[in-house]
């Protein structure tokens, strides 16, 4: 569970980095010894070429209710951490019910 200290609280917007190279954003829910509870999970991908530094955020899976807590395993997560502040707005946006 969140210790007092940690940066890392329910609602946070973090970064994974999975063992499949898979780079992750989620809206944290809980971490426990084993699991992070995320939703609303979207994964980085590159709309350019290989050449091209033009990223943007879809959805992990398309088949699954954004709002349902997801548990991913620590033992398929090389490190997470905070997500960027940028990549943060631009998931906020995508991501929320509200229409600016």
């Amino acid at each position: 569970m969140f210790k007092e200290n940690d940066k890392m609280v329910k609602g946070s917007i973090i970064t994974l980095k999975l063992s499949s190279g898979e780079e992750v954003l989620g809206t944290l829910s809980s971490i426990d010894d084993n699991f992070l509870k995320l939703s609303k999970l979207r994964v980085v991908v590159n709309f350019g070429n290989t050449n091209d530094n033009t990223y943007g955020l879809a959805p992990y899976t398309v088949t699954l209710d954004d709002s349902k807590i997801i548990s991913v395993n620590k033992n398929v997560i090389l490190f997470y951490e905070l997500t960027d502040p940028e990549y943060e707005k631009q998931y906020i946006k995508i991501t929320s019910s509200i229409i600016i």
